[in-house]
């Protein structure tokens, strides 16, 4: 009887212990999916703020100079929010293929500056990628893991209205409305979730 005892009591530990671990597992995983969710926010943010910034110093027509005046602004203005880690590099283009800036800074994050955008003089792209270090990663097979958020802002003239809310429409998202200076827009595109951002001067 004693034996049998011990034995179902070894049983009963050896199960104890696999509930266990698969608990803690299950719980660290629900923690990483909010911290990736979080960052995921934060680097939209960022990038919001980045883009329109850097649309600020958009004038009319597009040159190599007016170009690095564009990218220098959107480097500087997210090296005031993260410390900067490497050096700004503005690879060359013209006004039909973009010039593109990139850039590191502290914490895993790297940024690109495209501009113009797609060939659109008054528009400027602002992508920026996020490592996030996995603690248990070895367990999964994968030791980091990315977070890519990318926005787009375009310069209004002066004399055009920013906004309409009577003509406004978002489809696959929503509009927010900032003092009428203001329009942004969200949809996926290209599995990235993507901003339109609008100021006028």
């Amino acid at each position: 009887m004693r034996n049998d005892n011990s034995r179902q009591s070894g049983q009963v530990m050896v199960l104890v212990a696999v509930a266990l671990l698969a608990l803690i597992g299950s719980a660290a995983l629900i923690l990483l999916a909010g911290s990736v969710e979080w960052q995921k926010n934060q680097v939209q943010e960022l990038a919001d703020a980045t883009a329109l910034d850097s649309a600020l110093k958009i004038g009319i027509g597009c040159d190599a100079a007016k170009s690095n005046a564009v990218i220098t602004e959107a480097d500087n203005f997210l090296a005031s929010r993260r410390t900067r880690t490497g050096a700004l590099s503005v690879a060359a283009g013209t006004c039909a293929t973009p010039y593109k800036g990139t850039d590191t800074f502290a914490g895993g994050l790297s940024a690109t500056y495209n501009y113009p955008y797609r060939a659109h003089q008054q528009e400027v792209e602002v992508i920026l990628t996020l490592s996030l270090p996995i603690s248990f990663g070895g367990e999964l097979g994968a030791s980091n893991t990315t977070v890519t958020r990318r926005a787009v802002a375009q310069q209004l003239a002066g004399s055009v209205p920013a906004i309409s809310a009577t003509t406004l429409s978002c489809t696959d998202g929503w509009p927010e409305l900032g003092r009428g200076r203001r329009r942004l827009c969200r949809g996926p595109e290209r599995g990235l979730e993507q901003r339109h951002l609008c100021r006028r001067r």
